[in-house]
């Protein structure tokens, strides 16, 4: 069926003014077609031809302002409509296919009690599968919605549902709504409701999920999201209820469906989440939630805007919660990848001609780097100018529809700036920028043709051209952190130079970030004018975030705006700090309270790097250092724990004044910071100061640092390069550094360098060994071990290398069990280790049982009697699930034609689709599938051809044969491309995953890449 395009959608824009649906579905008809009558009320400006879309599998009648229409004219999901000057009404009346990929009306039998739901995806074009429809984004209309289901079923949808009459659910009207954004779900639900604010809150499931609806920790989140957002938006919240379902074969990960959000039943944890897990979800509620105003409220007019939204949500989700390290670590990652692809584009596109384009686009560069560009606007104009700017643009296009372009006109007029100018160098562009300082090459005076030291202060702040002085530093952090930027703002801090604190300002557990957008610090609080500075507080949990709070959200920050918990500090891992001075036992490696491993100083190596003996990739020994990591050393520190310096690469920072310029690859224009790190007393690298900076500057320091880390805060969106001896300091000081902002930055760093071939995998692998034991944040420790197991050790290191990596990254695993890293760990143990190595995991924790035997699985270890036993004791969706990935990883080869049978026949919904792709391509088994791999391709094409979009997309991002760094798989997919025409969703996913094994073949190259 043919794609919307821009064209024809402005040309209808231009015709319609659509008022109101009025809906009625029928869903007691069977397990396969439902009932859909649909009345429009809309004004035609002049006479002219269009259409409205329907999909249905009958089409009973059509009826114009009472004239018939005739059936047959409906071609290609398109009813051509001939109007007249002014009002009209449309009525059809159809039957519709309900959905087994998740779009449109999906229908899903639970395995676990037979019991049937329903529920709708009506984005980005599906809603005319549901309804007959104008499906465009700017056509907004009020939605009378009424619903018959089957006795004894729930229906939730956009609004407030009166009490059943007669099994018929009915609807207040909603305020106008886009067509995406219709909801319905219906089934025998568990629901939990409460009230806050006066709106009625719901959070629903199915029956057989009930013990895993975390209900009160769920609301919990939901309030302090939705007061916080009270706070920030001078809108009220705009629909008359919030409620959230969980639903089953969901293909994203949420949709923002005014009033009713649905959620993947994945966020309903089975298993003790990891943080991160946990932290996930609660990003991802305070995401949906910001839709309600930048999104559902006020949407764009057509999909090339469709990042601005996502990106706007993605900003707040971080700033509400305030965690900007996972930002970095996870989130921007993602953007970066894409941002490196051949399939790369603008934030902003320039065109998206039609919605087939439109879901090309929907990726990392839609959400990660479009907010990290908003989040630098805000750094660049001031925070309160820059939410001004917002509040006006949301006032003005209250339940309208709106473009960047409208966007961009306000905040010009709220801040008097050029935001124009900024946007097209930071909307209009692609690629990653990267940013480097670099060291006068002539002594303390030398300088750089074209960037000689104008206009900077005494501080080593560069003032930008026509901008005011930047005031003298007027006090002084604990640890060395400068306070007094411009606005008596901390550098770093997003409040540039308005100063705007309107809340009292605490400081994050173990040191305020700063950096965070808003001047929110990690923990909570703002620094800003006329702000007492607090004390350094009492060390707590180590990596200084406490993380009590509900949905692993630590109580003090920003999201909940209460201040800090009054828990007490736990205690040193090791026990030994207890009544020490500054709470620190001499000998500690960390340094600090709270911060050991459970494998305990023994398991540490005299250089710090592996924590067992005869490790694959250990560091050779510093000659002289100590045996061990024990008790009173100098300093308190081991000699070689990595926590201090190691030999040589230690410099104390006491050079004669130093000259440096930030360097940028790009063009666009970035303010950031510059971070300048030296050794304290106990060898650990701490924050002397933090410098405002862009790139063409140069600026005059008092002494080199340590350790000089441009973007430190992560203020900005761009690649890392630091000099030699900073990155020795990192190498050999990694995990001494206090704030968990700071070691996202440089992890990411490291993981650049290896992307990029700059950096071996093994040596990669060594900094993962030598400083992931001591690193403190789980969230921080679970992306490096995400990425170290799955793209370095399957697919950059060398195949004879692969086992001694595996055997690296499981001794790290054990290190950290016990610890407040031990899910992540235990997982990614599980995942390395051989069969007779695995550990014993919960009977009671399906999830991981289902891990473990997958990992048995693929090592032959395992066969399908124990498969279909797990199953019988697991007889839900993610039992199904688990048991079609554990079937695809069997080895032998009758067990893989069976899959590869199920994979490209017709039958298997997304979820089982991507599950048995998972399973199915191996690493260990890469001469078993080799013959595979070739047939993947024509065999994708004609299945994305058959079943649609959404089957194309999973079968690129789940079944693609990625699984080894395959020169030959390489050549195939690139002959493909070539020759074939395939489905545009096939296509786009596929060139990137061939992108990605490009850059594996060339870093698993001679060497694996050169050192930094």
């Amino acid at each position: 069926m043919p794609a919307l395009t821009r064209t024809e959608a402005e040309a209808r824009a231009r015709l319609l003014t659509v008022h109101r649906y009025t809906v009625h579905l029928d869903l007691t008809g069977g397990d396969e077609e439902f009932g859909s009558r649909t009345e429009i009320g809309f004004t035609a400006r002049e006479g002219a031809d269009t259409f409205v879309e329907l999909k249905p599998s009958t089409l009973h009648r059509a009826v114009l302002d009472g004239r018939p229409l005739d059936p047959a004219t409906l071609t290609d999901g398109r009813l051509p409509l001939t109007l007249t000057s002014g009002e009209h009404t449309l009525l059809i009346e159809a039957d519709m296919r309900y959905s087994r990929t998740g779009e449109g009306l999906h229908r899903f039998t639970d395995p676990a009690d037979g019991e049937t739901y329903v529920h709708s995806q009506a984005f980005l074009d599906q809603a005319q599968r549901i309804f007959a429809c104008f499906d465009q984004p700017d056509l907004k209309a009020v939605f009378d919605v009424q619903a018959a289901v089957p006795a004894g079923w729930t229906a939730l949808g956009n609004s407030v549902g009166a009490e059943p009459c007669k099994d018929i659910w009915e609807f207040e009207p909603t305020p106008p709504l886009s067509t995406y954004l219709f909801a319905l779900a219906a089934g025998p639900w568990h629901s939990v409701r409460t009230e806050h604010a006066n709106l009625p809150f719901g959070l629903h499931c199915r029956r057989s999920l009930a013990p895993h609806l975390d209900a009160a920790e769920l609301f919990e989140i939901t309030r302090r999201c939705f007061d916080r957002y009270a706070q920030l938006f001078a809108e009220p919240y705009p629909f008359d209820s919030y409620d959230q379902i969980f639903v089953p074969e969901f293909n994203g990960g949420a949709m923002e469906n005014p009033g009713l959000v649905a959620y993947k039943e994945a966020f309903l944890f089975r298993s003790e989440p990891t943080p991160y897990e946990r932290g996930y979800r609660t990003k991802t509620l305070a995401h949906e939630m910001a839709h309600m105003w930048f999104g559902d409220m006020v949407t764009m007019r057509w999909w090339d805007d469709l990042w601005l939204n996502e990106s706007f949500a993605d900003l707040m989700a971080y700033e509400v919660t305030g965690a900007w390290p996972e930002f970095t670590v996870h989130r921007k990652t993602w953007g970066y990848d894409a941002d490196q692809r051949s399939s790369t584009h603008p934030v902003a596109p320039a065109a998206v001609p039609d919605t087939a384009a439109a879901l090309l686009n929907f990726d990392g560069i839609s959400y990660a780097k479009g907010a990290s560009a908003l989040r630098q606007l805000s750094v660049w104009l001031g925070e309160s100018t820059f939410r001004a700017g917002v509040d006006a643009h949301l006032t003005r296009h209250r339940f309208g529809n709106a473009s960047l372009a409208d966007l961009v006109d306000t905040l010009t007029e709220v801040s008097g700036r050029d935001v124009r100018t900024w946007a097209e160098a930071w909307l209009r562009t692609t690629g990653v920028d990267t940013i480097r300082a670099e060291w006068a090459p002539e002594g303390p005076s030398g300088t750089w043709p074209g960037h000689e030291p104008d206009g900077v202060t005494a501080t080593g702040t560069r003032v930008s051209e026509g901008a005011a002085s930047v005031a003298e530093p007027t006090s002084e952090r604990a640890g060395g952190a400068r306070r007094g930027g411009p606005g008596g703002v901390v550098p770093g801090c997003a409040l540039w130079g308005d100063g705007s604190a309107p809340e009292p300002a605490p400081e994050r557990a173990g040191g305020a970030r700063e950096g965070e957008l808003g001047g929110v610090a990690a923990g909570g609080g703002r620094v800003g004018e006329g702000v007492t500075p607090v004390p350094e507080p009492t060390p707590v949990r180590a990596g200084g975030a406490r993380r009590g709070g509900p949905g692993g959200v630590a109580p003090g920050c920003a999201l909940w705006g209460d201040g800090f918990s009054s828990e007490p500090a736990p205690e040193c891992a090791r026990g030994a700090c207890e009544g020490e001075p500054d709470g620190v036992a001499p000998g500690c490696p960390r340094g600090r309270i709270g911060s050991v491993g459970t494998g305990g100083p023994d398991r540490v190596t005299s250089v710090g790097g592996r924590v067992a003996d005869g490790a694959a990739f250990a560091p050779e020994r510093t000659p002289g250092a100590g045996a061990a990591a024990g008790e009173g050393e100098p300093d308190g520190v081991a000699s070689g724990c990595p926590r201090g310096h190691i030999g040589s690469a230690r410099t104390d920072g006491t050079d004669a004044d130093a000259t440096l310029a930030v360097r940028s690859t790009g063009t666009r224009p970035h303010r950031l910071a510059l971070g300048l790190y030296d050794y304290d007393d106990r060898s650990r690298l701490v924050l002397r100061e933090r410098i405002l900076a862009e790139p063409g500057g140069t600026y005059d320091l008092v002494r080199r640092p340590v350790l000089l880390l441009p973007n430190d805060g992560d203020l900005t969106y761009a690649k890392v390069r630091l000099d030699a001896g900073s990155w020795a300091a990192v190498t050999a000081s990694l995990s001494s550094i206090e704030d968990p902002g700071t070691r996202a930055v440089l992890w990411t760093v490291a993981r650049d360098l290896v992307r990029d071939g700059e950096l071996p995998p093994t040596a990669y692998l060594e900094l993962v060994a030598r400083h992931l034991p001591y690193e403190s944040d789980p969230v921080l420790t679970e992306s490096v071990l995400g990425f170290a197991r799955t793209t370095v050790a399957d697919q950059y290191v060398n195949p004879g290398q692969r086992p001694a990596a595996l055997a690296g990254l499981a001794d790290v695993c054990r290190a950290l069990l016990g610890t407040d890293r031990h899910a992540a760990a235990l997982r990614t143990l599980i995942d390395s280790t051989s069969a007779d190595e695995l550990p014993d995991v919960p009977e009671g924790d399906l999830e991981l049982r289902w891990r473990a035997l997958l990992r048995r699985c693929v090592l032959g270890a395992a066969d399908e009697k124990e498969i279909d036993a797990l199953e019988a004791d697991d007889r839900t969706a993610a039992g199904r699930e688990g048991a079609a990935r554990c079937r695809a990883a069997l080895p032998g080869r009758a067990a893989k034609e069976a899959a590869w049978r199920a994979l490209f026949g017709d039958e298997l919904p997304v979820p089982l689709l991507a599950a048995t792709g998972q399973g199915f391509w191996q690493s260990e088994q890469a001469d078993v599938t080799e013959e595979f791999a070739p047939r993947w391709f024509d065999a994708a094409t004609a299945l994305a051809e058959r079943r649609g979009p959404a089957v194309a997309a999973a079968l690129a991002r789940h079944t693609f044969p990625a699984h080894t760094a395959s020169a030959a798989v390489l050549g195939a997919g690139e002959r493909w491309l070539e020759r074939g025409n395939p489905a545009p969703a096939l296509r786009r996913g596929v060139t990137d995953r061939l992108d990605d094994l490009r850059r594996a073949v060339s870093v698993r190259g001679p060497g694996g890449g050169a050192a930094p």
